[in-house]
């Protein structure tokens, strides 16, 4: 910018006048190309413009330096993420992929995750290895060391389009490695737990002996299994669901194929989507499976007896998703409003009489 600037004004005292501001602006932009065509009659040229044509090629220079040296880094790095071994390849950029990349790298796993984009390599927040393209590609894919990968993840939003990739991931590390050393898992996400049966019926992949095995999973589900398979769910008699949507649906199933502890429970469905739940309930034998579910009105109140109250959000996603934000108050005293301050000074005077209620009280460490 500083070498624009002084090279339209220097423009502007040089040559006869007048001068045009589009021809000033024309002229200033050629000195970042080497050469201006005003400056070749070799007239004395006032300091402005003498600093300008200096500063301004070498500003060229630098960021041809910059990109140059930028497209050599994410080489670099493409090259390394194509010779790994062992990792973990998650193509998708909705929640449930950058969620599950992250617990990946939680866990200590090595996790490159497929984007889609124009090629290009970053690393996000979480220190997960980004590569953008089509994960649906050969050559994507290649880049992303699906000859060495362990699992591959397709949790795009489409099923089709998982479906692709995981096909797409399968076929080429068999087409390349007839014998490879380590065994290549595929998950594909898709729509509901019904499409995934029906895919695993239909075994799409039906050559499960040369180095890749393909399965579907349905996101919805398996959180829905993994909470009722916990004691604080599964050893209750009186459960409360409030809510609808694919996850609300996905609970009522898991509850159901879920056996109860001991004894039987009762499932409480607030909704107002009753025909779904009679349906389902229907389907699968509820009843039968001791675990009846009761339809009652969204808004009723939760009865007196329930032991377990499960709301599901209406936003599916919100509901599967960690949420990364944070109250505004979760902050340092320092920078924390007056206003705040006041309600947590408030809260604390008030702990010893609550306390006291309790029969309980402060006392001072010595």
């Amino acid at each position: 910018m500083v070498a624009f600037v002084l090279g339209v004004v220097g423009l502007a005292q040089y040559g006869p006048a007048p001068h045009r501001p589009s021809d000033l602006v024309y002229h200033a932009l050629q000195l970042f190309v080497l050469g201006s065509d005003p400056l070749q009659d070799g007239s004395p040229l006032p300091w402005e413009l003498e600093v300008a044509r200096i500063l301004a090629p070498a500003t060229t220079v630098v960021a041809l330096f910059e990109t140059l040296r930028t497209l050599w880094r994410e080489e670099r790095v493409r090259r390394k993420i194509a010779r790994r071994k062992g990792h973990n390849v998650v193509c998708g950029n909705d929640p449930v992929s950058r969620e599950l990349a992250r617990n990946l790298v939680l866990g200590g796993a090595s996790v490159v995750r497929v984007e889609p984009g124009t090629r290009g390599v970053t690393v996000d927040r979480d220190g997960v290895a980004v590569l953008r393209g089509d994960p649906r590609e050969q050559t994507t894919l290649e880049a992303a060391g699906i000859r060495g990968a362990a699992t591959v993840y397709a949790c795009a939003a489409g099923s089709g389009d998982n479906a692709a990739v995981a096909l797409a991931a399968a076929r080429l590390r068999q087409l390349n490695e007839p014998q490879p050393p380590r065994r290549l898992s595929v998950f594909a996400q898709v729509a509901d737990d019904d499409l995934v049966q029906a895919l695993r019926v239909r075994r799409l992949v039906a050559d499960r002996s040369r180095g890749a095995s393909v399965d579907f999973f349905s996101v919805e589900d398996v959180a829905a299994r993994l909470l009722v398979a916990k004691p604080a769910v599964n050893g209750r008699s009186a459960l409360a669901v409030v809510g609808s949507g694919v996850v609300a649906t996905a609970l009522l199933r898991a509850l159901v194929r879920t056996p109860p502890a001991t004894g039987t429970r009762t499932v409480t469905v607030h909704t107002d989507d009753a025909a779904e739940v009679d349906q389902l309930a229907a389907r699968f034998r509820a009843a039968e499976r001791g675990t009846p579910l009761r339809v009652v009105a969204a808004d009723e109140p939760v009865g007196a007896g329930t032991e377990v109250v499960i709301v599901c959000r209406p936003d599916d996603e919100a509901t599967l998703v960690r949420d990364d934000k944070h109250h505004p108050d979760l902050v340092d005293w320092l920078s924390l409003s007056d206003d705040s301050r006041r309600k947590d000074i408030e809260a604390v005077r008030q702990l010893p009489e609550l306390l006291a209620a309790a029969g309980l009280y402060i006392a001072r460490l010595p």
